[in-house]
């Protein structure tokens, strides 16, 4: 009987290995963000991930339904693009940025049609990283707020523009400076 418990926990130790050997190269390079977005796209199972380290930027996205994390860009930035985003968290009043913006509601208020016509879930959009020694953090959840959009708005230029974030006030009925 000892012989089978211990295989039996030898087994389950090797289902979940891989699992959470996934997890941990999934999750963002920790000391080395400076920033992060998450944004759950307004679907239910969903989610880009957008970390700029000190030098490159990475972009993940979640696909089969919420089961699978895609690299889907890794690349180096330019001396050029790493100065313009220093400058840009220089200038950004990153402590003026609310810790959430909330809206509670149990329907959505992202559109059906700027969800491309898919399912409409909340849209969350999470911003979040460490840049001269402070830490910001700011969650946009199923509203407009301009402070959020205009960061997301700056980053995007680094950004394929299939996955840019697409963010439009007319898309929702609470909108917050």
């Amino acid at each position: 009987m000892h012989v089978r418990f211990k295989t039996f926990i030898l087994h389950i130790v090797i289902f979940f290995l891989p699992e959470t050997a996934m997890h941990a190269q999934s999750t963002a390079p920790d000391a080395k963000v400076m920033v992060q977005i998450n944004d759950n796209i307004s679907l239910e199972f969903g989610t880009n991930d957008y970390i700029f380290t000190k030098d490159s930027l990475f972009i993940r996205g979640t696909s089969d339904y919420g089961r699978q994390k895609i690299d889907y860009l890794q690349r180096k930035l330019s001396k050029k693009e790493i100065k313009k985003i220093r400058l840009f968290l220089k200038s950004f009043p990153l402590d003026s940025l609310e810790d959430a913006y909330f809206v509670e509601s149990n329907e959505p208020q992202f559109s059906m049609q700027a969800a491309g016509g898919h399912h409409s879930f909340p849209r969350i959009i999470e911003i979040s990283g460490r840049f001269e020694k402070k830490n910001f953090y700011s969650k946009m959840n199923n509203c407009y707020a301009a402070k959020v959009a205009g960061f997301c708005e700056f980053m995007n230029q680094f950004f394929p523009p299939e996955v840019r974030i697409k963010l439009r006030k007319e898309d929702f009925q609470t909108v917050y400076p």
